[in-house]
C-alpha cells in the first residue's frame, strides 16, 4: 500500500471508530461496508415478555435496568420521540453488545434453543420489519419494541436464536428506516437449535 493509501485507510478506521463510540452518531456496519444512517433507539439490559415465548411469536423486546433475577445495575434509556416517528414504518434494527454476561434464562426447551454468551462489541442484526412501540404487558412503564414481519405469519417474527444470544446483555439498540425486504421467517423446527454467529469487532 502506498503512502497516500495508508493515510486514507487510517482516516477510514478513525471515522468508523468514532462513529461506533459516539452513541448519537451515524455508523458503518463493518461486516458489509455499507453506509447506514442509524440512530440509537435505546440502551439497557436486553429481554422480552414471557408471552413471546409462550406464544412462539418472538416479536418484541424490552430494555431493563437489571439482568434476570439480579439487582438493578443501570438506568435504561429509550428514545420515545424517535420511536413515535418510526411508528408503522419499515425499519432495520441492529443491537450492539456493550457488556456481556451469562444469561439467567433457561431457554426455550420446546424449540431446543438456549442462551449463549456474546462478546463485547458483537453486533446482532435483529432483522427488517414494521416498527411499533407499545407498553409492556407486565409493566406499562416499560416500552416494548415490536418488529412485525408484514407477511401475515403469527410466529417467529424475530429469529429467537438471535434473541437468546442477546438475553441479559447490556446493549445499545440502533434503528434505521429502510426499503430492504422484510426478513423472512427463520427455518426453525421443534428441537432445532444453533445460530452461526459472526463476531464483528469494532476497530480500536
Amino acid at each position: 500500500m502506498v503512502e497516500g493509501q495508508h493515510g486514507r485507510e487510517d482516516q477510514r478506521r478513525s471515522r468508523i471508530k468514532l462513529a461506533f463510540h459516539n452513541r448519537n452518531a451515524v455508523f458503518d456496519i463493518v461486516s458489509t461496508g455499507r453506509r447506514s444512517d442509524m440512530q440509537q433507539l435505546g440502551h439497557g439490559i436486553f429481554s422480552w415478555s414471557g408471552d413471546e415465548r409462550r406464544s412462539d411469536r418472538y416479536g418484541s423486546f424490552i430494555l431493563l435496568d437489571a439482568p434476570y433475577g439480579k439487582a438493578a445495575c443501570l438506568v435504561p434509556t429509550y428514545n420515545l420521540d424517535l420511536a413515535q416517528k418510526l411508528e408503522g414504518k419499515r425499519v432495520r434494527i441492529v443491537v450492539k453488545v456493550i457488556e456481556p454476561r451469562m444469561s439467567g434464562h433457561a431457554g426455550d426447551l420446546f424449540l431446543g434453543i438456549f442462551p449463549s454468551t456474546p462478546e463485547a462489541g458483537e453486533m446482532v442484526v435483529l432483522g427488517v420489519g414494521i416498527f411499533s412501540v407499545q407498553p409492556d404487558g407486565q409493566d406499562e412503564q416499560i416500552n416494548s419494541t415490536v418488529l412485525a414481519p408484514g407477511d401475515g405469519r403469527e410466529v417467529f417474527w424475530i429469529d429467537p436464536r438471535k434473541l437468546y444470544r442477546l438475553h441479559d446483555q447490556t446493549v445499545d439498540v440502533w434503528v434505521e428506516e429502510t426499503t430492504e425486504a422484510v426478513s423472512p421467517a427463520p427455518n426453525l423446527k421443534a428441537g432445532e437449535s444453533g445460530l452461526k454467529v459472526v463476531h464483528l469487532v469494532v476497530p480500536s
